[in-house]
């Protein structure tokens, strides 16, 4: 282990990142007795970020990479090796170390070994220590001798390590970056297609979910090879591009286009979308892509979550499954999210993306549940703000902070401000429309929503409770229940109130009957403290008082 870290932190090691990784993994598997383990499948997936049906025959990234690891190795060791030294290789045709000791004062024996020699033996062994033949002398007892108590040390206190004090390796991942290849539909359209790209760029950037990449031009390399071959480019975080086709038409102007993952070659996804043809290249099409590639929920942020879980790492890694916690609801996923992005703070204090999900993470449950967490959710988001003042996402856990702990006139100028840095992101124009119709502000409100809904077909929690809210207002319940059809995930007052007092309004006796008492099992008290909880959260007191004539009607007696 020792020469293992010497050697990834020497600066002579000429290696990429990747491939120092992939030392490790192999070198560290063989020590803890894993080589059943360490095949081409299991580098590429637990290494190279390979999807699940990776298959080495189509794909030879390990063989390649196998190859030029070994090549680091050789002309490190021969420049560099350690008279003394261990010397750690990777025998062609496997990818399990053979670990040698190189002679004193005689750096090549170990290298260049005569047929037939102990060392050409040892290059086909799957571990262990093999040593060449000496003539023995003193000097050589003497240096055996004192070889032997240094290596009885550090092996004792490896195994001692290893029982008492390991600690499993972090891994940290990073966003993973994107390049946007735009194309249109003859050169009298360029103009028009460089405008849509530029617009997407921007409004990609503004996501902060990812790295927007700008690669030189001038060459005859494709994007792809850019990025394969870049040296800047060598962590094992996902590399996209976007491929896109502006197609002007009449009388509606669309873009063809899709995500491919640069690991893998695969297509994530590829669709068509429609504009009206009066509509600016920086109009709502935009923001449709941007959702869609660069949302907290579009398609290379699930790309990347779906890679982490198999290793769960920190970082961005644990942002992600930190949005995947948020939006399933599971208690277990949320516990796991909360330890993860605190392990993350620890290493990282300075990481605003990581306080602002651990923020909307603890105030993920309903807000009986939270309340002992909610001035702490309130310090990580303004900690959030302080670290990335111009980040939405910090903005927007400082607006659901706020909100749930009672500020309710500085969560609408923290939701108005994410608005601002990202106009474009539907989460935040969802959940501060929401705030917006909860007290009382509506069409301010709805129009947000409703644009969220237009640029998002993901379909936001927050969208479907704010637009079940404005249907009940108008006296349209049926179109309430219809919103909240699929809606089971919301705090009370959102989805189990409205539902209920939708259908007392609608004479439809059993069913209100039957969900007053599954309110009144859920939440024990609940006619009690209704009211009281209502204005809590400022709701508006007209909306309140129809809420309350559905409730009765529904057999509920709210106090």
């Amino acid at each position: 282990m020792a020469e293992l870290e010497r050697v990834l932190s020497d600066p002579e090691f000429r290696s990429t990142e990747r491939n120092k990784n992939f030392l490790r993994y192999v070198t560290e598997q063989m020590l803890q007795g894993g080589e059943n383990k360490v095949k081409a499948y299991s580098i590429a997936i637990d290494v190279f970020g390979r999807p699940e049906n990776f298959d080495p025959a189509i794909d030879p990234i390990v063989r390649i990479e196998a190859t030029r690891l070994r090549a680091s190795l050789t002309q490190y060791y021969e420049l560099h090796g350690q008279d003394g030294g261990l010397r750690i290789d990777l025998p062609r045709g496997r990818y399990i170390p053979a670990v040698s000791r190189i002679p004193a004062g005689d750096r090549a024996e170990s290298r260049i070994s005569p047929p037939g020699g102990q060392f050409a033996r040892a290059s086909g062994i799957d571990r262990g220590f093999q040593f060449s033949r000496l003539k023995p002398s003193a000097r050589l007892i003497r240096a055996t001798i004192s070889i032997g108590a240094v290596g009885g040390f550090l092996l004792g206190s490896y195994v001692l390590f290893q029982i008492f004090g390991q600690q499993p390796s972090v891994t940290f991942t990073e966003k993973p970056s994107v390049t946007i290849d735009m194309r249109s539909a003859g050169e009298s359209f360029d103009g028009d297609a460089q405008k849509m790209r530029d617009a997407l760029m921007v409004a990609l950037s503004q996501f902060q979910t990812l790295k927007v990449l700008v690669l030189p031009t001038g060459n005859d390399l494709s994007v792809d090879t850019q990025l394969r071959t870049s040296s800047t480019i060598t962590s094992p975080q996902g590399h996209y591009q976007v491929v896109m086709k502006y197609l002007p038409g009449e009388p509606a102007r669309s873009v063809w286009w899709q995500v491919i993952d640069l690991h893998s070659g695969e297509a994530l996804i590829s669709r068509s979308e429609t504009a009206p043809d009066s509509e600016q290249p920086a109009g709502t099409l935009v923001g449709l892509l941007a959702n869609q590639i660069a949302g907290v929920e579009g398609v290379i942020n699930n790309s990347e979550a779906r890679r982490d879980f198999a290793g769960s790492s920190l970082g961005n890694g644990c942002v992600l499954r930190s949005y995947h916690a948020i939006r399933s609801h599971e208690s277990e996923a949320l516990a796991q999210a909360r330890v993860c992005l605190e392990q993350t703070l620890k290493r990282r204090p300075g990481d605003a993306d990581a306080h602002a999900a651990l923020s909307t993470v603890l105030l993920a449950s309903p807000p009986e549940a939270t309340s002992g967490l909610s001035a702490r959710a309130l310090e990580l988001a303004n900690r959030s703000v302080a670290l990335a003042p111009h980040s939405a996402s910090s903005a927007f856990a400082q607006m659901s902070a706020l909100y749930r702990s009672g500020q309710i006139e500085a969560a609408i100028l923290a939701g108005r401000r994410a608005v601002s840095l990202n106009p474009n992101d539907a989460r935040a124009l969802a959940r501060l429309g929401r705030i917006l119709c909860i007290t009382g502000k509506w069409e301010e409100g709805i129009s947000l929503v409703l644009k969220a809904d237009r640029i998002d077909k993901t379909s936001y929690r927050d969208v479907d409770i704010a637009l079940a809210m404005d249907a009940y207002r108008r006296g349209a319940f049926e179109d309430t229940l219809t919103r909240l059809w699929q809606r089971q995930d919301a705090p009370c007052c959102d989805v189990e109130v409205l539902r209920t007092a939708a259908l007392g309004q609608l004479g439809r006796k059993q069913e209100a009957e039957a969900a007053a008492e599954a309110l009144r099992n859920s939440r024990v008290g609940f006619e009690g403290y209704f009211r009281n909880d209502m204005a809590a959260r400022r709701f508006e007191a007209e909306f309140v008082s129809s809420l309350e004539t559905g409730l009765s009607k529904a057999g509920l007696y709210v106090q």
